[in-house]
């Protein structure tokens, strides 16, 4: 995730020595941009399942690029090259890279484990400013949040994708797509706070007796990350989403 801006994704490029591989670790808009800077010749990975995730819904990522960022390179957007096996290698000079899947976030959502430099690279997972966006696959309602996040099957594929990572061997550092870079403790510590986080998430929709009841009782989830306005409303629509599906089973 390395920036939504040309001059960022810009300044990206300038401050490494010239990339040999690239991998974006999930569909989502701010994770496939690109720029020319940094090499138009790039080979460039994603899981299988973001592979098979995107082949049709690169109209709508490419719609959202549009509402989202500035001065992107249409032309080397999505142009996203080889779809890698759960676990496999990476093709590249460096350490071994291996992409893993832990489709918790969104379908194919992939980490990228180093084991030589005890590195993860974990995509939008154990973030420190965020709070966990389980995904949920079909349109529940018209909010955009409610059509993308949260549902039942969205809360254990998410407890999964945190087990996956959680097991991983070695892992010193953690690079997540939004939020500070942390160490095994700090990991360790994010992990248990995404575990309660859903846990409170699920328990509030499930006792509400009304998608209004559902919000004011998530409201009610004491995690610092909701002090972000922003995330507040995501995390209000993921109750509601949530709540609207349980509705209908």
């Amino acid at each position: 995730d390395p920036g939504v801006h040309l001059d960022e994704l810009r300044a990206v490029a300038a401050g490494l020595p010239a990339p040999t591989a690239a991998v974006h670790t999930h569909a989502h808009w701010d994770h496939v941009l690109w720029c020319r800077e940094l090499g138009e010749l790039v080979p460039r990975f994603v899981t299988a399942g973001t592979a098979a995730y995107l082949a049709g819904r690169r109209a709508e990522v490419l719609t959202e690029v549009d509402a989202h960022a500035e001065g992107h390179d249409d032309d080397q957007l999505l142009a996203l090259g080889e779809a890698l096996a759960d676990g496999a290698e990476v093709p590249w000079t460096g350490p071994a890279a291996l992409l893993i899947e832990t489709a918790a976030h969104l379908p194919g959502h992939g980490t990228l484990h180093l084991p030589e430099l005890g590195l993860l690279v974990a995509g939008d997972l154990v973030s420190d400013v965020d709070v966990p966006f389980p995904h949920w696959s079909e349109e529940v309602g018209a909010d955009t949040h409610a059509r993308e996040y949260a549902g039942p099957d969205g809360l254990p594929a998410y407890r999964a994708g945190l087990d996956c990572i959680a097991h991983l061997q070695p892992v010193t550092l953690v690079i997540p797509g939004h939020g500070a870079p942390t160490d095994r403790a700090g990991f360790l510590a994010r992990l248990d706070d995404d575990r309660r986080y859903l846990d409170a998430l699920e328990q509030a929709v499930r006792s509400a007796s009304s998608a209004a009841d559902a919000v004011e009782r998530a409201d009610r989830i004491p995690d610092r990350r909701l002090a972000n306005p922003a995330v507040r409303r995501a995390h209000q629509d993921s109750a509601l989403s949530l709540f609207r599906r349980l509705a209908d089973w």
